[in-house]
């Protein structure tokens, strides 16, 4: 019996020729053809927080104030919600179906990480700069 070291690829399962690779999750990737692919968007179903670090990525969310952002609607970018990251709450279907946290709300929650890490990484410099350590 032979053990398998990675994950079988498309042609090992169906026969067809593949035609790059897909991300099932953030960490695997398989190379799978078209035919399949169509298929697999059928039974994948991606996380609210996979989700989120899409949005994230695509630069969905801005700032209006320190307690409210808008992060645009993954499918229509004119569409916008509203989210409140000290309530966490949104304007979206989702949260007022559940109560919560939606993808919107935890792509807020990204976006201010990574502005608070851009932030304390800057003051960092600064103060390496004035002591002489980094110039």
């Amino acid at each position: 019996m032979k053990a398998l070291l990675e994950p079988p690829s498309c042609s090992s399962l169906c026969g067809h020729q593949t035609s790059g690779d897909i991300k099932i999750t953030s960490t695997i990737s398989l190379p799978i053809c078209e035919n399949c692919l169509k298929q697999t968007k059928q039974i994948v179903k991606l996380t609210r927080e996979d989700k989120a670090l899409l949005l994230f990525k695509m630069g969905a969310v801005s700032k209006l104030s320190d307690d409210l952002y808008h992060v645009k609607n993954q499918k229509n970018a004119s569409l916008e919600y509203e989210v409140i990251p000290s309530m966490n709450v949104c304007t979206c279907i989702d949260f007022e179906r559940n109560g919560l946290p939606c993808k919107h709300v935890i792509a807020t929650q990204l976006f201010r990480t990574s502005q608070l890490a851009a932030t304390l990484t800057a003051a960092k410099i600064q103060a390496l700069n004035k002591i002489g350590i980094v110039q």
